[in-house]
This record gives structure tokens, sequence and C-alpha cells, in this order.
């Protein structure tokens, strides 16, 4: 994934507040489905650009146990 840059950030908010779908990012153009998807991409990019993790830290964990009759 390219980093986002400042530019692409201002766009996008201005998309927002004119209350458009519609984003054009220099030969990019990207239609969202909503203003919510909007704005959660809006977060990526400023966290990406501020170097600051896109999602925080996933774990799992696996448990085992023995079978029945052993």
């Amino acid at each position: 994934m390219a980093t986002a840059t400042q530019a692409e950030i201002d766009a996008l908010e201005a998309a927002m507040k004119s209350g458009v779908l519609r984003v054009r990012f220099a030969d990019r153009d990207i239609t969202y489905r909503s203003q919510a998807e909007m704005a959660e991409q809006l977060k990526l990019m400023k966290n990406q650009l501020s170097g600051a993790p896109t999602s925080g830290p996933r774990f799992s964990q696996a448990s085992f146990s023995e079978p029945y009759g052993t």
C-alpha cells in the first residue's frame, strides 16, 4: 500500500465537507459508498501519515484438551 500524502487527505476532507462521495487523487478516481466509509479511510490515512499503526495488535490463542477415554 502506498503511503498517504497530505494532499490526498486534504482532497478527502474537502469532498466530505462538500457531501460528495467521489474523490480524485492525481491519477486515481475513487467513489466511496458512504460518508462513514470516507471517515474510516480518512482515519487510516492520517494514522499512516503520522506513522501510527493502522490497526491494533492481533492475537489468537489456541487451546487443546485431551480426548475422552485416554
